[in-house]
């Protein structure tokens, strides 16, 4: 291709119909934008309904989007029927970025929400809360509501692993439409009412306030007799001395029904963690990493 470094970008960063890409400052992501457009419109794909964090860089997409100019250049071949450029004007893409409220800010990633303008993550239950107080408290409602949470980053890992109070369910042998009682009944109304406040959780989408130094992937895993875990911070040194650490992302699992000992859990955790870990790496984040496991015994085992 003419062009494989945008074709590099696009194959890594395309996921289903979302491109999730970014750069430095406006100008590079100016230049992603319209190399980005021309290698899809050459293959019949117009890409459309940019968001971007900084208002500058929205602003010049949004008046590229609108010139018919630009559109007939790029996309020379292509023929936008009627049903798509209304669909196309709906979407807001020129939305207003000095409105008072954030709701044209607010767009959907890969099943989470972003907020543009103070470039956040966060879960919107606000549906999911009445719908889960409607059904009754069985374990057919415990699966159609926790079916409804999507968190592929796992931010909300420590709110989900609770979900195993579905494997309780199951050991206890429960019906599908018995009502819940006793200690389940009462996990599963902390559930429901933890679930209430994760409206307020913001994540900042960014690992970086600018340019660091030196910058380390930091692998922390545990284990209990329930569940396993893994979660990944990025620890970030600038020149003035500043340290900032942040979330990256984090995976766990519900312990297998047979029951086990401590020391092999500890060892799945470590697993999930290098395999985190490694998943970074792929996509580039190339830095020094440390592995960190209070299991004296698992990391002999590695060791070994």
């Amino acid at each position: 291709h003419k062009q494989p470094e945008i074709a590099e970008l696009l194959e890594q960063s395309l996921y289903v119909d979302d491109l999730l890409t970014g750069e430095s400052d406006e100008e590079r992501g100016l230049s992603v934008y319209k190399r980005c457009k021309k290698v899809m419109s050459s293959g019949g794909f117009n890409l459309r309904k940019w968001r971007s964090n900084s208002r500058k860089l929205q602003m010049q997409i949004t008046k590229l989007e609108s010139s018919p100019g630009l559109a007939n250049t790029q996309q020379e071949a292509i023929n936008v029927n009627k049903e798509d450029d209304e669909s196309f004007a709906k979407s807001s893409v020129g939305c207003d970025l000095t409105a008072s409220d954030n709701e044209d800010a607010v767009v959907k990633i890969l099943g989470m929400n972003w907020n543009t303008l103070t470039d956040e993550i966060f879960f919107n239950f606000s549906d999911l809360c009445p719908f889960a107080q409607s059904l009754p408290l069985t374990k057919r409602s415990v699966l159609k509501v926790t079916a409804k949470i999507f968190d592929p980053m796992g931010f909300l890992t420590p709110l989900t692993i609770e979900m195993i109070l579905f494997q309780e369910l199951c050991i206890n042998k429960i019906n599908w439409d018995e009502e819940l009682q006793g200690t389940l009944l009462h996990q599963w109304k902390s559930f429901l009412q933890d679930l209430k406040f994760i409206g307020g959780y913001r994540i900042p989408r960014c690992y970086f306030s600018r340019q660091p130094v030196t910058s380390q992937i930091h692998g922390f895993s545990d284990a209990s007799e329930r569940a396993y875990a893994a979660v990944v911070y990025i620890r970030n040194t600038y020149s003035d001395g500043r340290i900032e650490v942040k979330l990256v992302a984090s995976k766990s699992r519900v312990a297998p029904i047979k029951a086990q000992t401590i020391p092999p859990l500890e060892l799945l955790g470590a697993l999930i963690s290098a395999r985190l870990v490694n998943k970074l790496k792929s996509i580039g984040a190339e830095y020094t990493t440390v592995l960190w496991s209070d299991s004296t015994t698992a990391l002999c085992w590695i060791k070994n």
